[in-house]
């Protein structure tokens, strides 16, 4: 398959760089660019509140995450301590 030309595939430039050709087409791209940067930071404020929340979430994960780890430690150390012996489960508790 041959590459198509370059003329082909040339981009326009973005409307923010486009040469304005008169006042009334710099106007409408002026209220253009104002409701576009309105719709952009009226997004930026919803995922905020979307941010905290995974920074939370990020921190249960974490705190989790430690708490299993020094749980495998300790598993590790009694395995290696009582290698080779069985034991029950419930050898851990004591009886009353």
């Amino acid at each position: 398959m041959r590459p198509a030309p370059l003329r082909s595939i040339r981009q326009r430039p973005p409307p923010a760089r486009r040469v304005v050709r008169s006042r009334t087409e710099a106007a409408a791209e002026l209220i253009r660019l104002e409701h576009e940067r309105d719709r952009l930071t009226q997004a930026l404020a919803s995922l905020e509140p979307r941010r905290e929340q995974a920074r939370e979430r990020l921190k249960r994960i974490d705190e989790r995450a430690r708490q299993l780890l020094a749980m495998l430690e300790v598993t590790k150390a009694d395995d290696d301590a009582f290698d080779g012996v069985v034991r029950s489960p419930l050898s851990r508790f004591p009886k009353e």
